[in-house]
């Protein structure tokens, strides 16, 4: 069932014991529009139907992008826009009806772009050349920042910096002018994955996730029990989340301690998101939805070729995801 704006003022004058009925068969994009134009009782019925879809771990494909996307390595949330890094090196902006805003990159020859990240009112971009890319929303290259040695992995922002890192073995924090302020060692293998965590930047690497101490630069943690490279990071429910190479999903409480390990994906676990409720993970043919309490919702099977990426973002409460060449938005 589809809901159209003109339909509002009829169902504000609706009593309340018939909202809950109404709202309960419409698709999720009709209900985003009617809980946006609706009185208060009307939201309120929204929001509790999407909570119980929720909770039962559904997915309906809001709208899909059409496009080539034979690969994608990297999305991001920009100006309220989906930022989307695909293999040809280039960068689109999507607005929420599905069209392309904006395209950046082109003949840049910057090589695969793995990390997008907003950071100071610009899109931070990291690629294969060592180099990161700060870019207005108009397409104009307003910085780079290049003292990487080797492939940028990922970006975060951290305490009004942004933090990257590399194959070189190396994290680097720099402040909105574009000046390294730091270059934490440690790590034996390539930064693949970047979070913040109870006032800390997370790091994962080959088997183990540091902990670091902005202002000092020093290790304050490393967390041991991956056997193999630590993908992803994210932050869900209060705990640090990790996704490996060896196919586990593993949650850290503040003292660093690993209090549960998810299995199940048939492979290396290539993307992790969350919402309030939710923990989205997704390997090279699956995606699984997972509660709080760390129990499987949903896998959803993907009847494609395994990606060597698949990462995944929950962008005004829907989920982003590749599927075949197209990108899927689910609610």
């Amino acid at each position: 069932m589809e809901f159209r704006l003109t339909d509002a003022p009829f169902l504000d004058r609706l009593p309340s014991e018939l909202l809950g009925p109404i709202c309960a068969p419409l698709d999720p994009l009709s209900l985003v529009r009617l809980k946006r134009c609706g009185d208060h009782r009307v939201s309120q019925h929204v929001r509790r139907t999407e909570k119980e879809r929720r909770d039962r771990g559904d997915l309906d494909p809001v709208r899909t992008l059409k496009g080539s996307f034979k690969e994608v390595h990297s999305l991001c949330e920009f100006e309220g826009l989906l930022v989307v890094s695909d293999e040809k090196d280039v960068i689109t902006l999507w607005n929420a009806d599905g069209a392309i805003v904006q395209t950046f990159g082109e003949g840049m020859k910057s090589g695969w772009i793995w990390s997008l990240v907003e950071f100071d009112g610009k899109l931070a971009a990291g690629s294969n050349d060592g180099v990161i890319r700060l870019w207005t929303q108009e397409g104009a290259c307003a910085a780079t920042l290049s003292r990487h040695t080797d492939w940028v992995r990922c970006l975060c922002v951290f305490e009004e910096l942004l933090a990257s890192g590399s194959c070189d073995e190396t994290i680097k924090l720099w402040d909105k002018s574009g000046t390294c302020l730091k270059t934490l060692f440690g790590h034996g293998g390539s930064v693949m994955s970047l979070a913040v965590f109870e006032g800390l930047l997370a790091s994962g690497s080959w088997k183990t996730i540091k902990l670091w101490d902005a202002s000092s630069g020093t290790c304050v943690r490393t967390l041991t029990g991956h056997e193999c490279y630590v993908r992803c990071l994210c932050v869900f429910s209060g705990f640090l989340v990790s996704g490996s190479a060896d196919e586990t999903i593993r949650w850290w409480d503040s003292s660093g301690a690993c209090i549960k390990v998810l299995r199940g994906h048939p492979g290396v676990i290539l993307g992790l998101a969350s919402s309030d409720r939710l923990l989205a993970s997704s390997c090279g043919k699956a995606t699984k939805l997972w509660n709080s309490e760390g129990e499987c919702l949903r896998t959803i099977d993907r009847d494609c070729n395994p990606d060597w990426e698949r990462p995944l973002l929950f962008l005004h409460g829907m989920l982003v995801e590749k599927v075949g060449k197209e990108l899927v938005l689910w609610s």
